[in-house]
């Protein structure tokens, strides 16, 4: 997308008071930023650059060389990348509270995937020099961004090994388990929320989109799931886990 392109899908910074302020309390929930130190934290609330994307618009393009440091306020958005013959392949999901765009501003070298919105979003911008300042100056925020550099590489590990030893239904049984969080409605279950497209789900497994459609069927009829609009209600967690990490064995 061009940068003229780009530019229909953002606004400027936030005109209104309550959503300036609703998008300074996401700003210091951002677990890297909340450990700051209080006047270091209000003086970089004042630096960060609001925009809104529409859910399908790109928020980051592979190949861009602009170093900003993203921090997801509200909504979903998905880390994808293609092959050569154009194929999708999606990394990680990104909800509130994440921080992306982080690795051009520590190596200067363009972005390495693309980032879209998967729902409506609000995002926060810091330019890469300033975000490096933090991190390389206050010793928490330094120690928060090393976990989650390790986490990125603890999860593609784990994707790895998921692709190469675990056939189709534990891809998407281990995928929905990734996406879990409880079900605020009923503590004791589980839900998935907003529930991944079947093409998005095929995109991060590497599947086609026809099995991951039968095996949410599969998955339905034997009431391990339930679907209510754009809400996964997890019915049974014992037997989602089973199968995800059932061990297969090879008939001979």
């Amino acid at each position: 997308m061009t940068d003229s392109g780009e530019e229909k899908n953002r606004l400027k910074k936030s005109p209104g008071g309550d959503v300036k302020a609703l998008a300074s309390v996401a700003f210091h929930a951002i677990p890297l930023i909340a450990e700051l130190p209080k006047n270091v934290r209000k003086k970089v609330s004042s630096e960060i650059t609001t925009r809104h994307y529409g859910a399908g618009s790109q928020i980051v393009s592979r190949g861009d060389t602009r170093d900003e440091v993203f921090f997801l306020f509200s909504g979903n958005a998905q880390v994808v990348n293609y092959s050569d013959t154009g194929r999708v392949v999606a990394y990680a999901s990104l909800k509130p509270g994440d921080l992306f765009g982080e690795l051009t501003a520590i190596d200067g070298k363009p972005r390495s995937a693309t980032v879209i919105a998967r729902t409506m979003c609000t995002v926060g911008t810091l330019p890469g020099a300033k975000f490096m300042q933090l991190v390389t100056k206050y010793e928490r925020p330094a120690s928060i961004l090393l976990e989650r550099l390790a986490g990125i590489i603890r999860n593609t590990d784990e994707r790895i090994e998921a692709l190469s030893l675990m056939d189709a239904e534990q891809r998407v049984c281990l995928e929905l388990l990734r996406y879990l969080e409880p079900d605020p409605g009923r503590m004791d279950r589980f839900r998935v929320y907003p529930v991944p497209t079947h093409v998005e789900m095929a995109y991060t497994i590497g599947v086609t989109r026809q099995t991951v459609a039968r095996i949410f069927s599969r998955l339905a009829k034997e009431q391990v799931v339930e679907r209510q609009g754009k809400v996964l209600y997890i019915r049974d967690h014992g037997k989602l886990k089973e199968t995800a990490f059932q061990v297969k064995t090879t008939q001979v």
